[in-house]
């Protein structure tokens, strides 16, 4: 929504009422930075209660932004917080409806999943599961829904108390996240929405055998209505993950959700579905249909969310009657099942009833009621048994469908095998790990990788499992792709091996595509998917114009390795300086991690490595340089890990004064549930400034800075270390490395470097190499601290000195939330930048430059020549701006992929430039 995102913290806070202050000055600070004006915690309802993670979801918080601060600032800036995990939009998201285009039969859907012969087993009333529908709000006093709607029993009506004290006054019958209030109906400004979630509804738990209206699949189990629509943007939902936690905190045993979007993964969206599943909740979730084409997607390559979030059961649609797959419905592995979704007749507000309803939208609400009348049926079963007996119970329709057979889950639902057939088992992959043949944890072209993939059976025990690897990609050729274990019980886990080979010349990045089809004794079948990427870049390079320098995934600088392995080295103005950099953190002699060299001279330790799908990468333009790299480290290659994550983040600009350094700000986090004390965060340099190496090192307490030069007195040519960050005590050391290096560099060296305080300042006609570090720090479990170093070229030691100086105030800046770089002076002509990233998909940034105070219109055309979106129009004062585009029109629908074109018209002005968004 507006202005509005998601933060959530890394300790618990006392928020004052409800104004953006915390008591923490300078969080505080931040927060008023980034025009704060509203802190609120995301669900106050939890706290206290003996739910799983209740606690991590008490750190999270809706904060309001005035609006002054461009979202994309705003959100950067709140990152940078020490005190702060993650910060997010506010995601709104689109509901799952498609067009209707033919009237079927009345509730034709019945027979074609065989919930009639289900009825005859259980029946919904026959248990107290509550089916949780969080949608764009739910006539709930409709005559076929009143019935069956949840009454919170904890709750006195209308007497104006929070009864129960779940946070909620008077939420006798569910409640209204569009207007904050107790009734969940839809609002008159939404009144598509108000009409799909009253037919999502009906389609879950109707009031059945009542003589009158429609039927349930259920058969009457608890409706829970839930209204999460966007106030005032019809057919959109805005607080839909709020809903599933009120939903999961009030007892519902299913949540339906029959909305949703293409895009990146939210860390914020995963934990709410996550707390969901570890508390008992299962969340079913549309697979969403398709593009504007009216055509699916195929959700195994366009992940649809929430539907591609794990735990959730993702449903596709087929037709009412039959078991073709509808047009519009996404398809793939990662859709769980199909149900009918065409011309579905259900309940609509003002007690009428209508079949103009299609979409996954509708198949999906089916589908959590089947998961109504398993957990029923079976109320001790988990989440992960009610979802998988609804999965592996259904009937294949491969053969309706030969265009997408192997891509339509386990078929369309069975209701009947659903409640009656428990000999299934349901063997899920629970984990990959891989081993390359190089041992560095990266799959390379021309490689071989051995593979573990880890399987869970979640039913009945099997026997004879057989497992089959195989790929759609041509870079891929399964060598070892069938592995075989004799038997699985019911919750066990068991490890397949298999082995693949990456062809010659795949590109790095690419990404790898896999399916493993498993079969059993009693001939269950099944296919599970998972992708894993070539040779995620390894390095990347920042570039001033006046210096370049390289960033790793290993926590090197420079280089990846040595001089003259991959990587630019530390170039300035056309000169490399550096034979070796990169990270250390230690704790004791012990206790360290680094990338550089090691105790027997001629290779480096490795002990970090990128967390768990993490790729590095460079943006630009970014929120407060022209450039930002980051990438997210973890030291579990360490003969002793320490227990880490360390968020290396880059800053580089092209501004005058500011492009002879590049700053670096390590986050390291405690991952541990003990406090991590006496803690050192350094770099370590080997530089070689002269040919010959001879070359000189000095210190400057003032600024905090080492440095090494080509000679003691004017030197021409310079490069150092300047530490930014104040949390600790100065280290730095002088290293001369024919005496101390060159036999290696061993543990107890490297600690008494890091930790020794201010030792050797001057070395005169030596090769060099500088260690400066910060600490002893320590940190509390589950929290961290931030370390900074800029790194710097210089031609005299006065451009070293302005160099160190201006790093210091871009590190303040950054850190406090002062005006971002560029600022120091106003642009020198008009300019449009072209977009970053081009080609992209969902969303890319649009830089631009005003000399002058200008009327800014910025604008978003088709290939046609439509506009698409207006993304700017007003005046701005001169300077430079950065805008991003979701890749969404004026109603905030996803446009398709094709080329685009944006248009800046700034006084008399005016530019033009082409984009292309590929999906």
């Amino acid at each position: 929504m507006e202005n509005r995102v998601v933060v959530k913290f890394t300790r618990d806070l006392s928020v004052q009422g409800q104004a953006a202050r915390t008591g923490i000055p300078a969080l505080d600070a931040r927060l008023a930075r980034v025009g704060a004006t509203r802190l609120q915690a995301a669900f106050p309802f939890l706290a206290g209660r003996a739910l799983k993670h209740a606690t991590e979801l008490g750190r999270v918080y809706y904060l309001q932004l005035s609006g002054k601060v461009p979202l994309e600032t705003a959100l950067s800036l709140l990152r940078q917080d020490p005190l702060v995990a993650y910060a997010e939009p506010v995601y709104v998201y689109a509901l799952d409806e498609a067009p209707n285009d033919s009237l079927f039969p009345l509730m034709g859907q019945f027979n074609q999943v065989k919930a009639v012969q289900a009825w005859d087993v259980v029946k919904g009333e026959q248990g107290n599961v509550i089916i949780a529908v969080v949608d764009g709000g739910t006539d709930w006093d409709h005559q076929d829904l009143l019935a069956n709607v949840w009454t919170n029993p904890g709750e006195i009506p209308n007497n104006g108390l929070d009864d129960d004290n779940n946070g909620f006054v008077d939420d006798v019958h569910g409640w209204n996240f569009a207007n904050n209030s107790n009734d969940p109906t839809g609002l008159p400004a939404t009144p598509g929405s108000a009409a799909h979630g009253t037919h999502v509804a009906g389609t879950a738990a109707a009031v059945t055998n009542n003589g009158l209206g429609v039927a349930s699949i259920s058969w009457n189990c608890r409706l829970m209505p839930i209204n999460a629509a966007h106030p005032t943007l019809d057919r959109a939902i805005a607080f839909g993950y709020d809903g599933i936690v009120y939903a999961t905190a009030n007892g519902a045993s299913v949540v339906n959700c029959s909305w949703g979007g293409p895009g990146a993964p939210s860390r914020f969206e995963q934990e709410v579905i996550d707390f969901a599943h570890d508390n008992g909740t299962l969340v079913v979730a549309a697979a969403g249909n398709g593009g504007d084409d009216n055509v699916g997607d195929n959700n195994d390559f366009l992940p649809h969310f929430p539907a591609s979030y794990h735990h959730v059961l993702a449903v596709g649609a087929t037709q009412q009657t039959s078991d073709f797959k509808a047009g519009f419905s996404n398809f793939g592995v990662t859709v769980d099942v199909f149900a009918p979704g065409v011309g579905i007749y259900s309940t609509t507000p003002n007690n009428t009833y209508s079949s103009f309803f299609s979409g996954t939208s509708m198949a999906s609400p089916l589908a959590a009621g089947l998961a109504g009348l398993v957990k029923t049926l079976k109320p001790a079963w988990n989440v992960d048994q009610v979802r998988e007996q609804v999965r592996v119970s259904s009937d294949p329709i491969d053969a309706f469908n030969p265009g997408q057979s192997g891509l339509l889950g386990k078929g369309r639902i069975n209701a009947l095998r659903a409640v009656s057939d428990f000999s299934l088992p349901a063997v899920r992959i629970a984990r990959v790990s891989f081993v390359d043949a190089g041992g560095d944890g990266i799959i390379n072209a021309g490689e071989t990788v051995d593979l573990t993939v880890t399987l869970t059976n979640f039913l009945a025990s099997a026997s004879g499992i057989t497992a089959s690897l195989s790929s759609p990609d041509n870079a891929v050729t399964v060598t070892s792709g069938a592995s075989n274990i004799s038997a699985l019980n019911s919750g066990d886990s068991l490890d397949a091996a298999f082995q693949f080979k990456v062809a010659n010349g795949t590109g790095d990045g690419a990404v790898l595509h896999f399916y493993l089809d498993i079969a059993a004794a009693n001939g269950y079948n099944d296919r599970d998917f998972f992708t894993l990427v070539v040779n995620p870049p390894q390095f990347a390079t920042h570039n001033t114009g006046t210096l370049q320098t390289s960033i790793t995934t290993q926590g090197n600088i420079g280089f990846v390795d040595f001089a003259g392995s991959d990587g630019d080295g530390f170039v300035f103005r056309g000169r490399n300086y550096l034979f070796e950099g990169g990270l250390m953190i230690g704790r004791s002699v012990n206790e360290i991690s680094d990338c550089v060299r090691g105790a027997d001279g001629q290779t480096q330790d490795t002990d970090f490595r990128p967390a768990t799908g993490e790729l590095l990468q460079i943006v630009s333009p970014g929120a407060n340089s022209f450039e930002e790299g980051s990438i997210l480290l973890v030291d579990s290659l360490a003969a002793t890990p320490l227990g880490v994550t360390v968020l290396q983040e880059s800053f580089a600009d092209t501004a005058q004064g500011f492009d002879t350094f590049v700053i670096f700000r390590y986050t390291i986090q405690n991952n541990s549930n003990l406090p991590l004390s006496n803690l050192f965060v350094g770099l370590f340099f080997d530089w070689d400034i002269r040919a010959d190496v001879n070359d000189f090192a000095r210190w400057d307490g003032v600024r905090r800075l080492g440095y090494a030069a080509d000679a003691g007195s004017n030197p021409a040519n310079l490069a150092g270390v300047k530490l930014l960050s104040q949390q600790g005590a100065v280290n730095f050391r002088a290293i001369d490395n024919p005496a101390l290096l060159y036999d290696g560099f061993t543990n107890i060296e490297k600690w008494n470097f890091l930790s020794g305080g201010i030792q050797t300042q001057s070395l005169n006609g030596v090769d060099v190499s500088l260690l400066l570090a910060e600490g002893p720090l320590n940190i509390p479990p589950g929290q961290s601290a931030v370390v900074g170093f800029a790194v710097l070229g210089a031609n005299s030691l006065a451009e070293l000195e302005a160099g160190a100086d201006f790093a210091q105030s871009l590190w303040d800046s950054i850190t406090t939330d002062i005006e971002p770089l560029p600022a120091q002076r106003a642009p020198e002509r008009f300019q449009l930048a072209q977009n970053y990233p081009n080609p992209f998909n969902p969303e890319t940034v649009i830089a631009y430059s005003l000399p002058v105070a200008s009327a800014v219109k910025l604008v978003v055309y088709d290939a046609l020549g439509r506009e698409i979106r207006t993304l700017v129009q007003q005046n701005q004062p001169a300077g430079q701006y950065r805008v991003r585009w979701d890749g969404r029109d004026e109603q905030g629908r996803p446009v398709p992929s094709g080329v685009y074109f944006y248009r800046l018209q700034a006084g008399r002005f005016s530019a033009s430039r082409k984009m292309l968004l590929l999906k």
